[in-house]
This record gives structure tokens, sequence and C-alpha cells, in this order.
């Protein structure tokens, strides 16, 4: 088939998108994916058979004028896009990575034409939107968004989640069961797998790595003041290394600064998934700090499991989503938002490396579970259900023309 993936997000940075539009590829689907160009990035290349179009660049709002108008914007030209490349690509599926949710219907048209529809939420906007700026449910532009939500998941042909708790919700308010399948965030062992690392402590701090998303509800400010319990203490050499980019990034280098923690708090550009894969294995502990609340309850980490993936030991905050493939003998859990249980946590690991290696292997365990390799069977199913459906749907709209 010839597929188009459609994000508002950088291609080398975003495992999901990468992860579901290297599956097609890899069984012999033809892969265009229009989405964002960060510094240093070409407009256009070719990426293990995939053509990647780098339609607009990267910039980072920071108020809701701006946030909606940098969307607004990528929505007008990818339109465009998505619109021109179908009169001379045909593509039988459009799969558009949300958020925004609205985006889908940059291919309208070729949906209009017989194109198959796949709309992929990353992230439920709603309740994303509510944590954000701390309003209730029933403020104006959450109304508007949850409006425009149902809009676009009854536009598309299908839905897909990553998180077994998004659906939930989104069955609760706006989608049919039937139409609405959760696809988590799993590694690809091809990049992610166990390696050996060398011994910490002796020869050099522990280091503790955070690898994602910059925000508020990520909690990277409870593991810095962590950290601070930590040297304070003196009693353990540490580092905490941080991957990734977002809103929060200057706020949590001036409280590092104010902390006094810039010889053991580091600050790193987002990196591509492979490099990502490589850095994990050399960490000695994983980091996942976000605070609890409406939407981290919501959504699972995709770190979580990348950490199980290369056999790297993990603190996480107890949240339902994380809970519902993590328990106790798999990972150590402390109360969100809570840096003294973090820091009693991290120590405790330092201390203990019969802990780690323990909860290193109980956590791998979820992979018997659950894995990519069976996931990407299910993806694949969808997207030759929804190509098979749009086929029909053709047919019946000559048929109708015709008449």
């Amino acid at each position: 088939m010839n597929v188009c993936v459609l994000a508002h997000t950088s291609f080398g940075s975003d495992g999901r998108v990468r992860r579901e539009a290297e599956c097609l590829a890899r069984r012999g689907d033809a892969v265009d994916i229009f989405c964002l160009r960060r510094p240093g990035e070409m407009y256009h290349e070719i990426v293990t058979g995939m053509h990647v179009h780098r339609i607009k660049r990267y910039r980072k709002p920071t108020t809701p004028p701006s946030i909606f108008f940098h969307l607004i914007l990528f929505f007008l030209i990818s339109s465009v896009y998505v619109t021109y490349y179908y009169t001379r690509r045909h593509y039988d599926i459009i799969h558009i990575h949300s958020v925004p949710d609205f985006e889908v219907f940059a291919a309208f048209i070729p949906k209009v034409y017989g194109a198959g529809l796949i709309l992929d939420i990353h992230d439920i906007m709603p309740e994303f939107y509510m944590t954000k700026f701390g309003l209730s449910e029933h403020n104006f532009m959450v109304r508007l968004i949850r409006y425009v939500e149902r809009l676009s998941i009854r536009f598309a042909d299908y839905v897909l989640t990553a998180s077994p708790l998004f659906r939930e919700k989104l069955i609760e308010r706006s989608a049919s069961p039937g139409k609405c399948a959760t696809i988590i965030n799993l590694p690809d062992f091809d990049y992610f797998r166990p390696q050996e690392r060398s011994p910490s402590g002796d020869h050099r701090p522990f280091r503790l790595v955070y690898a994602g998303t910059l925000s508020v509800h990520h909690g990277v400010d409870v593991a810095i003041r962590a950290i601070r319990l930590i040297s304070d203490n003196g009693s353990i050499p540490i580092e905490l290394h941080i991957y990734g980019t977002g809103p929060e990034r200057e706020r949590l280098a001036s409280l590092v600064g104010a902390l006094n923690l810039q010889d053991i708090v580091f600050f790193h550009p987002q990196v591509p998934i492979e490099e990502i894969a490589r850095i994990l294995p050399s960490m000695d502990i994983g980091i996942v700090p976000k605070r609890g609340g409406l939407f981290a309850d919501l959504a699972m980490s995709t770190k979580l499991f990348e950490f199980a993936a290369v056999g790297l030991p993990a603190v996480v905050s107890r949240t339902p989503a994380d809970a519902l493939y993590f328990d106790d003998t798999m990972v150590l859990f402390f109360e969100a938002g809570n840096e003294r249980e973090l820091a009693e946590c991290i120590i405790r690991l330092c201390q203990d490396p019969q802990c780690r290696n323990r909860l290193a292997a109980n956590a791998r365990t979820v992979f018997q579970r659950v894995t990519w390799e069976a996931v990407q069977k299910d993806f694949c199913a969808i997207v030759d259900r929804v190509h098979l459906h749009a086929q029909a749907r053709r047919c019946g709209f000559r048929l109708t023309r015709c008449r």
C-alpha cells in the first residue's frame, strides 16, 4: 500500500511515530512522512526506505494563543502537502498522529476520494489541557476541545490510543468500542536490548537518567529536588542526566542553578531513538518522576518500558496507568510528587546491587506478556482492515456517482 504518516512532531525523536511507520515499511508498504523540522535536520531525506518530509520548522510556543497559532499553521501547511502528494501517490492509508486531534481534517480531500483514515491519539487533549492550565471541565476551551475530539473521532475510520485508560475515556464520551483500540508504546528490540554496564560507585558516580518531555506534569523538578537531598547527605556520589526538551527546560535549569547542582545535574538535547537506546545501558537507574493528576494518572510512561527492555532498574511514581503492567517486584514505586520518598528509593537502589539486578530482571518479564512484535501484528491488522473498509466505501461512492 501507499501510506501517508502525518505528525506534528519531530520524526527522529518520537518513538511511536517511527515505530509504527517502520513497521509498515518493513512489510513492503511505501511510506511518506510529513512532520516538523528541528535545527540541523534536512527538509527531505530517506530514512530506512521511508520518505521523510519536514514541512515546517519547529518552534516552541509558550502561551495558549501561540500554541493555537502554531497548530493552526501546521494544519494549513500539512493540508496542502497531503492533498498535493495524494494527487501523485494516491495514498491508501493516511495515518495521522495527534496532538492536535483536528489535524485529522488535513486529510479531508483524500478521504473524500477514498483514502482510509487512522487517528492516533497519543494524549487525550481535554485532560491534558485541564492539567496544563489548571482549568475545570466546565471551562469553555475545555468543552470546545472535547467537542473537536468528538468530531475528529467521528471523521476518522479508526482510532488508536497509547493507553488502555485513554481508550476507556474516549469510549465513555466519543468513540464506539469497535472503532477504537490501544497500541501500547513498546520499545523496538532492534534498538533496545540489554547490554553489559560498567560497575558504579567505586570508580564513578551513580548515573540516573530521565529521558522525555520537560513539562510540569512530568515532574522533573521533583527529581532535581530529590537529587539535592541526596547531595546534602553526601554519602553517595550521584549524577542526574536529563535528555529532552519542553516548556519547563529554562525553569528547570534555573532550579538547578538555585540549588547549586550544576556539577551533578546535566541537561542534554533531545536525541533520536537509536541514540537514546545506546545511552540508556550506560546509566544505572532510570527515573519516571511524573506527578499524579487527571492526565498523568491515565498516561503510560514509554520510557518505563524502554528501561525494562535494556535492563535498567527504575524508580517510578505510583500512578494507575504505570501500575497496569509493572508491580512492586519490577520497579520501586514512590508517592507522586514526594521528593523525599524518591530520594530514599534512589539511595536504596544505589546501596543494594542485588535489588537493582532483581528489579531489572523482573521488569523484563513484562515482555513475556506483551511485546512490540505481537502488538505490531495487531497494528498491521488494523491498517489492513481500514484499507479494506476504505476500498468498499470507494467502490460504493463510484457506483453511486455513476447512478
